[in-house]
């Protein structure tokens, strides 16, 4: 956060008490003309005697105002490195954790971390195993080397192991991977594959008119028999029409059930078979 001060001799108690004890360090942005560059002298000397360190920007243009209307936030950046050259090695080690890329996918996830990206899919829950088979590269869309292969990452074996292959694919510390294949972990107990729409099945008017006038007919039993044969079925009627009223049941309250009992090779799959072709899904 920033805050103003009352010109070049503006840091008031008020500043000082809102300072207090969250507040570590305080990067200075004043006029580059003389009274600024005192000014930020005196404001410097009355922090540090508060414990704050103080690290004082020197800008190009003579105000603060004018260096923005003139420069990019980027450019502003490389100006306080300059004033804390320690923030440089900070700022990369957190470019280097930082999330570049979350993109959910059919049968899993892609997610990046910095230049490393993790291609999740088929993710297997089970009480004691999390398996999903991951495939590492710089761009997982294209033709640049990857590792790919399938690991348990409730294995801390595994994850040791595939954090080295990692390792040496991005010429990264072991233990980044590591952490990567932490915030991993979490991401793949989270991960839901999303849910589908169902479709439904429209029927025209025609055939619905000739389905009712099927239903409604005097030989509905004669005409079933005769499918049935066409189907390859032969014989056994009553099993056919009774298996036929029970499979016609199964959206009542209370459907009708039935079991086929019979010696091996009897034909008992071939006969369930034929009556579930005949009822629409």
């Amino acid at each position: 956060m920033s805050f103003p001060a009352y010109g070049v001799n503006g840091v008031t108690e008020d500043h000082l008490v809102l300072f207090n004890s969250p507040v570590t360090e305080v990067y200075l942005c004043f006029d580059s003309d003389q009274a600024g560059k005192d000014g930020a002298t005196q404001a410097a000397e009355q922090l540090q005697k508060k414990g704050i360190t103080v690290y004082t920007i020197e800008l190009p243009d003579k105000d603060i105002t004018i260096y923005f209307n003139r420069h990019t936030p980027e450019e502003f950046e490389q100006l306080l490195k300059a004033a804390n050259p320690a923030s440089v090695e900070q700022s990369d080690s957190l470019n280097k954790r930082k999330q570049t890329l979350y993109q959910q996918e059919e049968h899993g996830f892609t997610v990046g971390y910095a230049t490393r990206q993790y291609q999740v899919k088929g993710i297997q829950r089970g009480d004691t195993q999390l398996k999903a088979t991951i495939k590492v590269s710089e761009d997982v869309s294209s033709s640049k080397p990857f590792e790919l292969t399938t690991i348990d990452l409730y294995s801390s074996r595994s994850r040791h192991w595939f954090a080295k292959l990692c390792a040496d694919l991005f010429a990264e510390p072991e233990a980044l991977i590591k952490e990567d294949l932490a915030k991993l972990l979490q991401l793949v107990e989270q991960w839901r594959p999303e849910k589908q729409e169902q479709q439904h099945t429209e029927i025209s008017a025609g055939d619905k008119e000739l389905a009712l006038s099927f239903l409604k007919s005097d030989d509905i039993f004669a005409a079933l028999l005769t499918d049935f044969d066409t189907l390859g079925v032969t014989g056994e009627k009553i099993n056919k029409l009774v298996g036929y009223l029970a499979a016609t049941s199964r959206k009542l309250a209370e459907p009708l059930s039935v079991l086929i009992q019979s010696r091996s090779a009897a034909g008992k799959s071939t006969l369930q078979d034929a009556i579930i072709s005949l009822i629409p899904r």
